[in-house]
């Protein structure tokens, strides 16, 4: 997506979160030669934190970069999951985290979405959001 949204608006800034460290290196190696891109490695929820997140697939990439999951999410109380598959993740909040107007809003969080936008609404009345997409 921030590709995407920087071929289509060079000079805009993007401000992307990733939690799964399998995504990273392809994150990093797909905007290395981006400008005004920003990589925030953590989770987006309601609070700042950690918080277990659950990573059931992984599939390697035929550029060599192991690790990528597009399927990750951040485990809510009462959800089965395999512990061998979870790891601890840095979270943070769009609140703590952005102090300007948004143009565009992407929530992709796999169930979690409620919380990022709970811990968005400083942001919205604040700076205001021109679009969201969930």
């Amino acid at each position: 997506m921030t590709v995407a949204i920087k071929e289509r608006s060079s000079e805009c800034r993007v401000i992307a979160f990733e939690p799964f460290v399998g995504n990273i290196p392809l994150f990093k190696q797909q905007t290395a030669n981006l400008r005004k891109v920003s990589l925030i490695e953590a989770a987006v929820s309601d609070h700042a934190g950690t918080k277990a997140f659950y990573c059931n697939a992984i599939r390697e990439h035929t550029d060599h970069l192991p690790g990528y999951s597009s399927i990750g999410y951040l485990i809510r109380e009462g959800m089965a999951r395999d512990p061998g598959k979870t790891t601890q993740v840095k979270v943070v909040s769009v609140d703590q985290t952005v102090s300007e107007h948004i143009l565009f809003m992407k929530v992709d969080v796999q169930g979690g979405e409620v919380e990022v936008l709970k811990g968005a609404e400083r942001t919205i009345e604040r700076h205001g959001v021109d679009m969201i997409y969930v």
